[in-house]
Formats: C-alpha cells, sequence, structure tokens
C-alpha cells in the first residue's frame, strides 16, 4: 500500500529488495523526519509532498551544522523503512571510494555511472571537498566527475538529494555553470535552510 503512493519512477524499478542500512555514521543512525525543527512550515509542507512523489532533485543549501547531513540520513531511513534502495555518501567518502576505484586500474568516471544507477542517490556536503587538494583528485577531475554525476540523475529524473553549505550561485560560479544551471531547474526542490549551528548548542 505504501507503494501505491510513491512516485511511478520509483515504482517502475525492479529494485525492490532491502538493502544494506544506508545510514553509516553511527551519529545519525537513529535520525528521523519527526525530529527535523528547523525547517519552517512552507519548508516542512513542500518536503512532504516531494517524500510522497520523490523525482528530481532535492537540494538542501544552509550554513555549517544546521542538520543538513541530519536531514539526509532522515530520508534515508525513510525510504529505507519502506525497502526503497537508497545509496548514501559524503563527498569525502565519495572521493576515497573513486581513488581506490583507479588504483586498482578502473576509471573513475565507470563509478559514478554505477552509482548514478541507483534510484534514490544522496550526496551529502556537495563540494565540501573543494580547493582542499584531498583524495589525490585535482579540483578539476571532481567537477568533471560532479557534472556527469548531476548530468546523468537530472536526465534521468530520478530523486536525487544533495545536500552543501554552497548556494547554487555559487555552485555555479565555483564548480561549473551547467551544474547549477540542472539544479535550479523549475522541477527541482530546493530548499535554503536557516537556523544556528547546532553543534555549538550541544545537540
Amino acid at each position: 500500500q505504501q507503494e501505491e503512493s510513491m512516485s511511478p519512477i520509483i515504482q517502475n524499478t525492479k529494485f525492490k529488495l532491502r538493502i544494506p542500512f544506508p545510514v553509516k555514521e553511527e551519529r545519525y543512525k537513529n535520525a528521523s523526519l519527526a525530529k527535523i525543527d528547523f525547517l519552517t512550515e512552507n519548508q516542512e509542507k513542500k518536503l512532504k509532498a516531494w517524500l510522497e512523489d520523490p523525482r528530481n532533485f532535492l537540494y538542501c543549501q544552509s550554513v555549517y551544522g544546521v542538520g543538513k547531513s541530519y536531514l539526509a540520513a532522515a530520508i534515508a531511513i525513510f525510504f529505507y523503512e519502506k525497502n526503497f534502495p537508497v545509496y548514501m555518501f559524503n563527498e569525502h567518502e565519495l572521493f576515497q571510494m573513486l581513488h581506490a576505484e583507479e588504483q586498482e586500474g578502473r576509471l573513475a568516471s565507470w563509478k559514478i555511472d554505477l552509482i548514478c544507477g541507483n534510484n534514490i542517490v544522496i550526496w551529502d556536503d556537495f563540494g565540501s571537498t573543494l580547493t582542499h587538494g584531498k583524495n589525490d583528485f585535482k579540483d578539476n577531475e571532481k567537477k568533471e566527475l560532479m557534472f556527469q554525476f548531476i548530468d546523468s540523475r537530472y536526465n534521468c529524473m530520478l530523486p536525487t538529494i544533495i545536500t552543501t553549505n554552497l548556494e547554487v550561485q555559487q555552485i555555479g560560479d565555483l564548480i561549473n555553470p551547467r551544474i547549477s544551471s540542472r539544479i535550479a531547474a523549475t522541477e527541482n526542490l530546493i530548499l535554503e535552510i536557516t537556523g544556528n549551528d547546532k553543534r555549538q548548542e550541544g545537540k
């Protein structure tokens, strides 16, 4: 009965089996949408509508510490409990994995294609590793892989959750205007979240 209310894009996938728990970080393993207290009433309404018919991008942007990663984990668990496959990662973890692929003689772009084949994908902390020189990838290599991911997910219209500290315009300036153009498309949901740094409040 739950599946009947979900997006046809999700319903028609072949992957209906329960997959390993999508949230790796211990801090977020009990994340729940019921505990989200930093969205406005209008944002809560829009998020609820998106969750009932998930497709295209859900772009969550705020300053540090407001709760974006917690929200991403809560969404992952929400879908997991409905037996819908979720692939969730943060950016640092992704580029570590892509570097390991290249060390094994495989192309990072090949791994991105595999990731894009999942029907629900969550990229946490989008853009956070740029300018840091981490993971043995140069920024221009990262940017091309990021565009490959965004372009693929945009074209297939599958539900994709992005959390980031970067505003859409900053994405265009820092990474690639082709990325910001796709994210800013009218069919996507952009949540610009305000609030205090919960880490500093001891929450």
